[in-house]
Parts: structure tokens; C-alpha cells; sequence
């Protein structure tokens, strides 16, 4: 069984990989969204609600876990924006952390 927080990661990967990624904000001029900016709007897709944004915020937890950080909302340690933001990051590493993220969460099912 898929969780809602594994689905979010699957829309926002789907996202970055159609639409593509940016940095140093959370939507570019182009539709282009960051780590962060992904998660959200995969969030809001479907009905938002406070689950929906539980949800969410176990799918940033799961990222941060992967990169070492700590999740967006948080104010010690890097956060999941600024990892995002660090000079040379890539598309790819950035949907490779998803991925992992998605992968640790089924595995914790």
C-alpha cells in the first residue's frame, strides 16, 4: 500500500522531471519549482487539508533524512531549501534524493 506521503514524492519527481527544477526560490518564471516548492504543490494536487499537510511534512522529514538535513521548517542544522540551494546541485541529485525518500517510507510501512 502506497502512503500519502510516498505519493507526494512520486508527483513532485514526476514535476521536476516534466516541468524541471530550479534554485534560490520556490517557483522560477518558467514553472520550474525547488525541492521544497516541488513537495508543496504535489501536496496541494489533492484535497488540502490537515492530513494533507501532515503528509507533507513526513515526505520533507523523509528528504532531510536522506540529505543529512533537517526538514524546511526547522531552524537548526541545513535545511532541505538550503541544501536545494548549494552551488553545483543537480536535478538529478535532487530527484535521486526523492527517490530514496520514497523508497525509506515504503520500507518503513
Amino acid at each position: 500500500m502506497t502512503t500519502a506521503a510516498e505519493e507526494i514524492l512520486t508527483k513532485a519527481i514526476e514535476y521536476w522531471q516534466t516541468k524541471g527544477w530550479c534554485q534560490g526560490e520556490s517557483v522560477d518564471l518558467q514553472g520550474r519549482r525547488c525541492l521544497v516548492g516541488g513537495i508543496q504543490h504535489a501536496t496541494c494536487l489533492g484535497e488540502l487539508d490537515r492530513s494533507s499537510l501532515i503528509e507533507r511534512d513526513k515526505a520533507l522529514a523523509a528528504v532531510a533524512d536522506v540529505i543529512g538535513g533537517v526538514p524546511a521548517y526547522k531552524t537548526t542544522g541545513e535545511t532541505c531549501v538550503e541544501w536545494n540551494d548549494t552551488r553545483g546541485r543537480t536535478v538529478e541529485e535532487v530527484i535521486t534524493a526523492a527517490e530514496q525518500a520514497r523508497a525509506n517510507l515504503k520500507a518503513a510501512e
